[in-house]
């Protein structure tokens, strides 16, 4: 749970931003450069890069919508009750995620993008959070 609570902070910080007037759902910013980076570190075919960029960006809009759900605004820090509430609905989002990528990337895809995932995470937390 130490790791999970700010890890789930720095996904409501990183991704959220608030509704655009007139839209209800929330404006994210894909970083479709890193999407590419990873494809090219997995060694992705062309088909596979587009079987895997809708998955990864569903997953990143379904989370974003799970944290304001949650009541979670950019530039405020979330509550350790929002920081639970999410939690469950996150894991099984990122498990959904990786199901799917599952029948598009080989073992070693696979394995290579956990790595990767926590790779991100990992610089995520030093950028907002520093040494804590």
């Amino acid at each position: 749970m130490t790791r999970t609570l700010p890890a789930i902070m720095l996904a409501a910080t990183m991704v959220i931003a608030g509704a655009s007037a007139g839209n209800a759902q929330p404006a994210i910013d894909i970083d479709r450069a890193a999407i590419e980076a990873a494809a090219e570190r997995l060694n992705m075919t062309e088909t596979q890069r587009a079987a895997v960029r809708p998955i990864i960006e569903a997953g990143i809009r379904e989370r974003v919508q799970i944290l304001k759900d949650a009541g979670f605004e950019r530039g405020q820090r979330p509550s350790l009750r929002q920081m639970i509430k999410v939690r469950g609905p996150i894991r099984l989002s990122r498990a959904r995620t990786e199901a799917e990528l599952s029948g598009v990337l080989d073992h070693q895809q696979l394995a290579t993008y956990r790595l990767l995932v926590e790779e991100w995470r990992q610089k995520a937390r030093e950028k907002h959070f520093g040494d804590l």
